[in-house]
């Protein structure tokens, strides 16, 4: 399956939390990560790019780019968007279309309700944590204590497991 990630689940596994091999243990089960090439160019402007470029590097995880009249197009329906949420969206819209699995992961509520209302199948960062947990990647108790840690860090999180 592939995994459209946008920059807030990648910043909670790279930075938050400071556990990348979660994420890439993923891979493991598997699931191909993709970063819309928006999402690269948001997360260049922080800090969590000096952990991720490696992985860039090493093809854990692969960069991808819609034509950037898909994402001015779509922008303009939905203007408040970011750039990054745009292009995760184009991406769910374009593999639902192909028939191939795939999941977005987005967790701003406005960019989930944008894809709900498109039909595009999405999660959260939470949702990849409770993952982890069901296929027993990570305890039930681990799963409690990282999302105790990205609720004490700041980062907002919609609902607990």
């Amino acid at each position: 399956m592939k995994l459209v990630l946008d920059s807030s689940v990648i910043i909670a596994f790279y930075t938050e939390l400071n556990k990348p091999e979660l994420l890439k243990n993923l891979i493991n089960l598997g699931h191909e990560l993709i970063i819309p090439s928006s999402v690269l160019e948001e997360i260049k402007r922080g800090r969590t790019i000096t952990k991720l470029q490696p992985d860039i590097n090493n093809q854990k995880l692969t960069v991808q780019a819609k034509q950037e009249s898909e994402i001015t197009n779509l922008n303009k329906r939905y203007p408040s968007l970011g750039k990054g949420e745009i292009e995760v969206i184009l991406w769910g819209l374009y593999y639902d279309g192909s028939g191939e699995q795939y999941l977005c992961v987005i967790d701003d509520k406005q960019a989930r309700h944008v894809a709900e209302k498109n039909k595009i199948r999405i999660t959260g960062t939470i949702g990849l944590i409770k993952t982890l947990s069901d296929v027993r990647l990570i305890s039930e108790e681990e799963k409690e204590n990282l999302v105790n840690q990205l609720t004490n860090s700041g980062f907002r999180l919609k609902n607990k497991p």
